[in-house]
């Protein structure tokens, strides 16, 4: 499966400054400007999940990372495990219509996306609901 992994390093509250780490796989077919597509998408993310609070309780910093797996056409956003307990709820379909739609013109760039997922600490939304105390 050709499965390229980023996600940051460091990041600041405001997300102002941050250091991007790539993790691609060792067998991937990256496309070309694949890693220069995904660390402007993990860059955004990041910027849009930190420049406000989208929860009762403010959990910023909060830190996103991207994947995309071209085999299957997916774009994976796995947040921290602390907006798990947030999954399926209000606050965070504010924040992932945000992202989309600061993202709309970079997504374009990833040939062959079919659909994006959201994960929680490697969990989807389902996962999370179903351990609501976790």
């Amino acid at each position: 499966m050709a499965m390229i992994v980023i996600g940051l390093a460091a990041c600041c509250a405001a997300c102002s400054s941050a250091v991007a780490a790539i993790h691609p796989s060792q067998d991937a077919n990256v496309p070309p400007g694949g890693v220069e597509v995904l660390r402007e998408i993990t860059r955004i993310a990041n910027e849009v999940a930190n420049a406000r609070s989208y929860f009762a309780d403010d959990l910023r910093p909060i830190l996103v990372e991207a994947s995309y797996s071209q085999e299957d056409g997916v774009l994976y956003f796995d947040f921290d495990e602390r907006l798990g307990r947030e999954a399926g709820y209000t606050g965070v379909t504010d924040l992932t219509t945000y992202m989309e739609e600061d993202l709309e013109d970079v997504l374009r760039k990833l040939s062959g996306l079919n659909r994006i997922s959201y994960r929680f600490g490697g969990h989807d939304t389902g996962w999370w609901l179903d351990h609501p105390t976790m």
